[in-house]
């Protein structure tokens, strides 16, 4: 950061401060990185204005014209207005980065996205249908680039066409066979499919490739956890604690649950007391495993305190889970008839 300043000091270029706010956005340092983005915004437009020689040219998709790098910095805004819940601004922001630039397809699927969220339907359909036009139309414009099947595989698997994405895919792998996030992608879309032995394929051919690939390793996690393979999951949560893309104390969560699959519940009290209990689902899970490991008398007063917490769940909007919760808790004890 204070080199990215001094940089900014000596000569303020829009793409330096898209720089800055890129590791602003990093560090969830998000008002200031929306700032930067702004300042980026103004700088820019002013360049273009100008029309400087060394513009860029523009190029066509369709029937639009755009400038190679126009619409980025709108872009970004949007996403960090997502992580902000701001959920108007961020569609507003998405809208502004369809209609002038490069990456234009994917901010009209993240606007298709916000739509559905905020329970515009009909508005929503009109956008998955046009951001599926757009990505199409890239691939037209590009050529054969496995980045592209790449991108519209994963559109279309959050669209719900899990074949055409599969398709799509197997395009881009064939394209380029040893492309690590490709891998991943592909291994993930086939987990999800409930094909485990193809999608650990998949994902451990992603980690040869690059064994930073975190997507990989989130993945194959699921997968060997969904196969019985705890021990196998156990130490790809080990290896993952090692990365700073992951949620530490999520590592700890699952480490401890798959802990207990395998009876280890000592074991699992320690990552769950890692975390701390104040978090409702973890003290549950930790009573849990301690009457596993040292008997309901021993874990007896932690179980009522946990009991007492889900009242409120069980008499609110979230009942369900309040009962499941506690129909746990009585199984435990060894109180059938509860349980049930």
């Amino acid at each position: 950061l204070v080199d990215f300043g001094a940089a900014i000091d000596a000569d303020a270029q829009h793409f330096r401060y898209g720089e800055r706010a890129k590791l602003l956005t990093k560090l969830k340092r998000y008002n200031e990185a929306l700032d930067d983005l702004r300042r980026a915004i103004t700088l820019r437009d002013a360049e273009e204005s100008e029309e400087k020689g060394d513009r860029k040219p523009p190029f066509k998709v369709g029937d639009e014209v755009r400038y190679i790098g126009a619409g980025d910095y709108e872009g970004r805004m949007g996403l960090i207005y997502l992580q902000l819940d701001d959920n108007e601004r961020a569609l507003a922001e998405f809208v502004k980065a369809s209609v002038r630039g490069r990456e234009a397809a994917i901010y009209i699927w993240h606007a298709a996205k916000v739509l559905e969220k905020m329970g515009r339907y009909d508005e929503a359909a009109d956008e998955w249908k046009r951001a599926e036009v757009a990505l199409t139309e890239e691939i037209t414009v590009f050529g054969d680039r496995p980045d592209l099947f790449a991108r519209r595989a994963e559109f279309y698997s959050e669209w719900g066409k899990d074949e055409a994405s599969l398709a799509d895919y197997n395009e881009a792998l064939r394209l380029s066979s040893d492309d690590s996030c490709i891998l991943a992608g592909r291994g993930g879309l086939l987990y999800k499919l409930g094909r485990h032995d193809a999608a650990l394929c998949d994902l451990s051919a992603a980690l040869r490739e690059d064994p930073s690939n975190s997507v990989a390793l989130a993945h194959r996690i699921n997968v060997f956890t969904d196969l019985g393979q705890y021990d196998e999951a156990i130490s790809d949560i080990d290896r993952a604690l090692f990365s700073k893309e992951f949620d530490p104390e999520s590592l700890l969560a699952a480490k401890g649950l798959r802990l207990g699959y395998l009876g280890r519940y000592r074991e699992a009290c320690d990552q769950f007391e890692q975390i701390g209990l104040d978090n409702l689902a973890i003290a549950y899970h930790h009573a849990v495993a301690k009457a596993r490991s040292e008997g309901w008398d021993a874990a007896r007063s932690e179980i009522e305190s946990v009991r007492s917490r889900l009242a409120p769940l069980r008499d609110g909007a979230d009942r369900a889970w309040g009962l499941y919760f506690s129909a746990g808790l009585y199984a435990v004890a060894e109180n059938v008839e509860r349980s049930e």
